[in-house]
């Protein structure tokens, strides 16, 4: 059930990526075009957009855009899409040069600009959308959330920011991430703020009001970590700590 369920998003993709690029294509053309040489040359045009529309999912294919799990759709997922369609209407760009079926170069290269600026980003949207939709939509079944701050902001951080904002049995709602690196602290970590050093997490769980925290450091000694707790013996928090790797041994340890 579970892969058809992939299956059928992927199909969905597959259609909502032909519509975008056959109609903005098709639309960037009626924007330059005066209607009178636009209806002239319409089938020559309707060819155009329907060949772009039918390459994008291909080449989408071949570049793995639709391997691309939609809750984890970031930055690098969608510079990656966009790369992908600019790579596709250059390809039609020169396939209407190299192929003159379409009269008036210079106003198709307006038409050619529009359609590539709008798709560029069109099909990224469409996957921030998904996943914001996801997103809220886990947020909105979640009940009794504990305002919680995470220590660590590294590989294990993220797991646990990821597992807080995708499982709605987890009511954990993240609302900062403590570290003692100067570079990382005041920034942001998966859209939360960086607050540190480690040494002021009572004053930032009173800043916070938070009541739970969760040690999530991939590499931390036996006294770090005893240093660790005493900054939180004094906290009316609760306590809880990701599992080192090297803690890790048992066949069906995750």
């Amino acid at each position: 059930m579970a892969t058809e369920k992939k299956i059928n998003f992927k199909f969905i993709y597959v259609i909502v990526d032909v519509l975008i690029a056959f109609l903005v294509s098709f639309f960037g053309f009626l924007a330059f075009y005066q209607t009178a040489v636009f209806t002239e040359h319409l089938v020559p045009i309707v060819i155009y957009c329907g060949s772009i529309a039918i390459v994008t999912p291909i080449a989408f294919f071949i570049f793995k855009v639709y391997g691309i799990i939609t809750r984890d759709v970031g930055i690098f997922e969608c510079l990656r899409i966009m790369a992908v369609t600019i790579i596709i209407h250059l390809a039609g760009l020169i396939s209407i040069i190299v192929i003159p079926v379409l009269p008036k170069i210079s106003a198709y290269f307006f038409s050619w600009l529009l359609a590539t600026i709008a798709v560029t980003f069109a099909h990224p949207t469409v996957r921030v959308i998904v996943r914001v939709l996801n997103l809220a939509n886990v947020i909105a079944k979640k009940e009794n959330t504990v305002p919680t701050i995470v220590i660590g902001a590294g590989a294990t951080g993220k797991v646990v920011i990821d597992e807080s904002r995708r499982n709605p049995k987890n009511h954990n709602q993240i609302v900062a991430v403590v570290d003692d690196d100067p570079n990382k602290i005041g920034g942001l970590f998966a859209n939360i703020p960086v607050k540190g050093p480690i040494a002021d997490i009572a004053t930032i769980i009173d800043f916070t009001h938070a009541e739970e925290v969760i040690i999530a450091m991939s590499k931390i000694s036996k006294e770090e970590l005893h240093e660790v707790l005493s900054y939180l013996s004094s906290c009316n928090v609760r306590v809880r700590r990701m599992p080192l790797i090297s803690e890790m041994e048992g066949p069906n340890d995750k």
